[in-house]
């Protein structure tokens, strides 16, 4: 009979990603540049997410503004002056 082998399982994972390249004309001088900064493929993934991130960012704000500007709060002096006293006394 026959032995089954060894008692250590080889198995090799492998993940696939779906990657999209994009390929963008850079002089020698802006090629150079990016390079200080470390591999420009990272360099500029980097820069493309903190591109989106900023979009975003700006979009949430915009929001924030319009909705500020339909839900307009609007206090007297009086009641300013109130609330600045009574955080002054709970400190």
């Amino acid at each position: 009979m026959g032995r089954i082998a060894g008692s250590r399982l080889n198995m090799t994972t492998r993940i696939t990603y779906n990657v999209t390249t994009i390929s963008v004309r850079i002089s020698e001088k802006e090629k150079a540049a990016l390079r200080k900064h470390g591999k420009i493929s990272q360099v500029v993934k980097e820069a493309i997410d903190l591109y989106l991130s900023s979009k975003e960012s700006r979009r949430a704000l915009r929001k924030l503004k319009d909705l500020q500007r339909r839900e307009s709060v609007k206090t007297s002096a009086q009641y300013d002056v109130s609330l600045i006293r009574e955080d002054r006394l709970t400190r």
